[in-house]
């Protein structure tokens, strides 16, 4: 038993994501979960069935467009030593993408001759 019946939707939301269950939301509204075998109990599969309307919210807020918000202008990274030189050039002047990877000012984006094999 995963004591189902006394969560809420966003934390059955959250330990599904944490089981591996793969929630998507169909054309029609219906919601689809992708599970491995044994993973949803019956409990959690009842917890589904009572927060389904909360699922189909949470989903939908998940997968509706972002509003347009300003873009992601990258600076220069400023955590103290964060990272290190850049590996193939050595220089320091580094930026944080929107995905939280380093990027190296001279080397990025890759050029042929700076590729690494």
């Amino acid at each position: 038993m995963c004591g189902c019946s006394e969560m809420t939707a966003i934390d059955l939301f959250q330990q599904l994501r944490v089981l591996g269950v793969l929630l998507t939301l169909s054309a029609d509204g219906t919601i689809h979960a992708k599970a491995s075998h044994g993973a949803l109990a019956p409990d959690m599969r009842e917890a589904m069935r009572t927060h389904k309307d909360e699922l189909l919210t949470l989903l939908q807020q998940e997968t509706a467009p972002a509003a347009a918000a300003d873009p992601i202008i990258p600076g220069p990274w400023t955590g103290p030593g964060f990272g290190g030189p850049c590996y193939v050039c050595g220089i320091e002047d580094r930026w944080q993408d929107k995905y939280g990877i380093l990027r190296c000012r001279a080397c990025w984006p890759p050029t042929p001759d700076t590729e690494r094999s």
